[in-house]
């Protein structure tokens, strides 16, 4: 999504994104590069039919989104960002919900592809600002059982979830929830997309404030964050290490 102008692809050239919306999304200027405006009147949306590495891989697989975005309105309705979610089909969902007392960003996922639940940025409930940019992570880890989202810099908000994961052929969307009318209220987006990348794997946080980069954020090269001195990625795998030890005694000692 990094254009600015012709088609519009992922960065490995895989996936080309099917505009949706007349007039299409536009092209504009993005925190780190390219990023795609949005406007919900015009149900304008990027979208890529379903395939098995967009999917959430059931309860055996832990993967991690991050994005930026800026609003341009935050009143109702809820705008989505990100969105592999149909009529009995809802795997996951990246949003700002506008609903009033719990004005902030969610990360929606099922067990069955229908009841819904969520992890919300509760720091922001009602302090998210429209024309700033925000920068969102959100996945599940397999390891630990728990979905999670991180806004900006702010510590991560988690949900234990030790059950079945739901896996679906929904298409993933970009701007737009539910956009074939078959159910539930459309949620488009008001606002700029930019930096989207899926990875199959839980970021770590320095990971994570790599791409953050205070604020400025960063692209990624080849799919990977932007490297650490060769010193602090050696002390850091050292932690890593010792924190998956200590997670692997805790689940012999049950």
């Amino acid at each position: 999504m990094n254009e600015l102008s012709g088609p519009r692809t992922d960065c490995v050239g895989t996936f080309p994104l099917a505009e949706g919306g007349e007039p299409p999304p536009s092209f504009d200027l993005g925190l780190v590069g390219g990023g795609v405006r949005f406007t919900s009147e015009t149900l304008m949306c990027l979208a890529h039919d379903d395939d098995p590495v967009l999917r959430s891989g059931g309860s055996n697989r832990s993967y991690t989104f991050t994005l930026w975005v800026k609003l341009d309105r935050i009143t109702a309705p809820p705008q989505a960002f990100i969105s592999k979610w149909d009529v009995g089909k809802k795997e996951y969902a990246i949003s700002y919900d506008s609903k009033p007392g719990t004005e902030t960003f969610k990360f929606w996922f099922t067990a069955n592809g229908s009841h819904e639940e969520y992890v919300a940025a509760t720091e922001l409930t009602g302090l998210v600002v429209p024309g700033v940019w925000y920068f969102i992570a959100a996945g599940f880890d397999h390891v630990a059982d728990h979905y999670w989202l991180r806004v900006d810099d702010m510590p991560k908000r988690f949900k234990g979830w030790p059950h079945v994961i739901f896996e679906g052929d929904a298409p993933l969307m970009v701007g737009i929830l539910r956009p074939d009318g078959s159910g539930g209220a459309l949620q488009g987006l008001d606002g700029v997309v930019d930096a989207v990348y899926y990875f199959h794997h839980t970021l770590a946080d320095w990971e994570m404030d790599q791409l953050y980069n205070n604020g400025l954020g960063a692209e990624c090269n080849d799919t990977h964050p932007p490297a650490l001195p060769l010193e602090t990625r050696v002390s850091l795998l050292e932690e890593q290490m010792a924190d998956h030890e200590a997670r692997l005694q805790v689940l012999e000692g049950q």
